[in-house]
């Protein structure tokens, strides 16, 4: 059916496009998708590359944080041979186990990929990542882990009521330990995962600290260089009591690339400053709403570098999601900019 639908397609010179597409996110910081990295090691062979998504389809990880450690520094052998499957959170395609050969095949191109360093290590020793994982990101977990904690409290899997409750730990005054206080149906903001250690009378002693940041926002990687600002003269915008901007951005979501353009003028049309670039972000989360905030911030910024935000400034967009945003009550982060306009 989906061969069927792809010649169709390539007759008619079609496409589909999938407005809010999902799309998994790193779990912590120097973490990488694990085919990602595969696919890009010179010499790998299309077969071998078949073998391995097998293997991580199996074991059902997305990136390297899901396959390491929760310290974040070693892959252990189990996740290397199948006795190691990730507990469910997401749906993923059943399929029978893979052989000797295939598990091998993905045991050298990870360690390829992510422990070059320590390539000759036996298949019953840990392995050390080349590049230790760090902090976890606050977005969604792919996986389902024993434990979850934030600064004051350790939500711990039950072992007899589902994944969905959870056993709830808080601590004691300054004490590195915590003691039982209930059950919680859901995880409490801005948790991560941990190991934890039993210790007497029930308590327990987490094996991590917390450690958390806020996922980046992809706008940051974007290049300005090529933001091309067009002004008479400055001094007619700081001269003036009023300004007047609006910035519109276009996305077109075949050729996956957008632009915006911005405009800055006096209410007398004077002093116009205009600039427009192409928005360089992850093409994964790219869309009509990035490139509308994208105008949005470059005329910010323009006028923040410049002091010319300390007077009355109408700006306009044709954006509502954008509007809503920015004016809602909530916290406003740049992440929130990866959906799709609505």
């Amino acid at each position: 059916m989906i061969v069927h639908l792809h010649d169709r397609l390539d007759a008619l010179d079609g496409s589909i496009v999938i407005e809010d597409q999902w799309c998994p996110k790193l779990q912590r910081i120097h973490d990488e998708s694990i085919m990602e990295k595969i696919c890009k090691l010179p010499g790998v062979k299309p077969r071998e590359i078949q073998h391995a998504n097998q293997c991580r389809k199996y074991i059902r990880v997305i990136t390297i944080a899901e396959l390491s450690t929760l310290c974040g520094r070693y892959i252990e052998p189990t996740r290397f041979d199948g006795r190691w499957r990730a507990k469910l959170r997401l749906r993923w395609p059943r399929q029978p186990p893979p052989t000797g050969p295939m598990w091998d095949t993905f045991r050298r191109l990870v360690k390829r990929a992510f422990c070059s360093k320590n390539m000759n290590r036996s298949k019953t020793q840990n392995v050390p990542l080349d590049k230790p994982l760090g902090s976890w990101y606050n977005v969604d977990r792919h996986i389902d882990y024993n434990a979850y904690r934030t600064q004051n409290i350790i939500c711990k899997r039950s072992p007899t009521e589902g994944p969905s409750i959870h056993e709830r730990y808080e601590t004691v005054g300054e004490a590195n330990y915590f003691t039982r206080q209930g059950d919680r149906y859901k995880l409490p903001f801005k948790s991560h995962p941990i190991s934890v250690t039993e210790g007497r009378e029930g308590h327990f002693h987490p094996d991590n600290e917390y450690d958390i940041v806020e996922y980046p926002n992809d706008s940051q990687y974007e290049t300005i260089e090529d933001e091309e600002i067009d002004t008479p003269s400055i001094d007619i915008l700081r001269d003036s009591e009023e300004l007047i901007a609006c910035s519109d951005g276009s996305y077109d979501p075949i050729e996956q690339k957008a632009a915006f353009n911005w405009r800055i003028v006096t209410p007398t049309e004077q002093g116009l400053t205009t600039s427009s670039a192409p928005v360089n972000t992850n093409p994964k989360y790219l869309n009509s709403y990035r490139a509308e905030f994208a105008g949005l911030r470059g005329a910010i910024r323009y006028m923040l570098k410049n002091e010319l935000h300390n007077k009355k400034i109408t700006l306009y967009c044709d954006g509502r999601s954008c509007v809503n945003a920015l004016n809602s009550n909530h916290d406003f982060t740049a992440a929130s900019s990866e959906r799709a306009e609505s």
